[in-house]
């Protein structure tokens, strides 16, 4: 069963990707491992695994404040460089 996800792993380079990502399987104790997968059709066909909360969600309000979070994160490692390098 596929669903849409909104991914957020590379969203700082190349926006908030819309997907549809599958199940991948399960642990041998039966418990979901929280990895979807996911194929988008580009010029390259690219495919990756990407971990429900981390890279990506299916509610677009909690995708964009997972984005929010990333950039402020980022912007705060920038200024420590130029800090450093100042």
């Amino acid at each position: 069963m596929s669903k849409l996800a909104y991914i957020v792993k590379y969203a700082l380079t190349s926006g908030v990707q819309v997907v549809d990502v599958e199940k991948q399987g399960v642990k041998p104790s039966g418990i979901s491992d929280g990895y979807w997968y996911g194929k988008w059709s580009g010029s390259d066909g690219y495919s990756d695994s990407f971990k429900e909360g981390r890279d990506f969600s299916f509610d677009i309000k909690e995708a964009e404040k997972m984005f929010e979070e990333m950039k402020v994160k980022k912007l705060k490692s920038l200024d420590k460089q130029i800090k450093k390098i100042s």
